[in-house]
């Protein structure tokens, strides 16, 4: 860690000196911390090249609710999927890494909607957490897949 800190130190002098920086990296963090435009890619074409601003900006979605819930994640998903699309459009729920992703616009009352679907589906969740979309998220949506072959 600390080395990786110290060279992300050194990049951002040399950048702030003028010097125009290409990094070809996995890791969404770090491409969303020190690139100024982000290309993603996929099987060796750019699908999307923005800020990471304006690629999370994108997604049409400000919000990130993640639920674990009993169950398979699939009926999770397809439940949510179903009764958020009358609730709030636009939503989008995927599955990705056995929890289920709900992206949104807006997250007043989202979480009491969530929690309160959950039950009357009868799903018992046993976490969920709020974030904003991240450059992953943007990846996942982008390109459909979470894990490679």
């Amino acid at each position: 860690p600390q080395s990786r800190l110290a060279l992300w130190e050194i990049m951002g002098e040399l950048h702030r000196g003028g010097q125009t920086i290409m990094l070809s990296t996995h890791h969404m963090e770090e491409a969303d911390r020190l690139c100024d435009r982000v290309a993603i890619m996929d099987h060796g074409r750019i699908l999307a090249l923005d800020s990471p601003h304006g690629l999370k900006q994108s997604l049409g979605a400000d919000t990130e609710v993640v639920v674990s819930a009993d169950g398979p994640p699939e009926r999770l998903a397809s439940h949510l999927q179903a009764r958020l699309g009358e609730l709030r459009p636009g939503s989008d729920v995927r599955v990705v890494d056995d929890k289920v992703r709900v992206a949104l616009r807006g997250v007043e009352g989202a979480l009491p909607l969530i929690l309160s679907l959950c039950e009357q589906g009868g799903l018992t969740v046993r976490d969920l957490s709020v974030t904003e979309p991240t450059l992953e998220t943007v990846f996942i949506s982008l390109t459909g897949k979470d894990l490679r072959e």
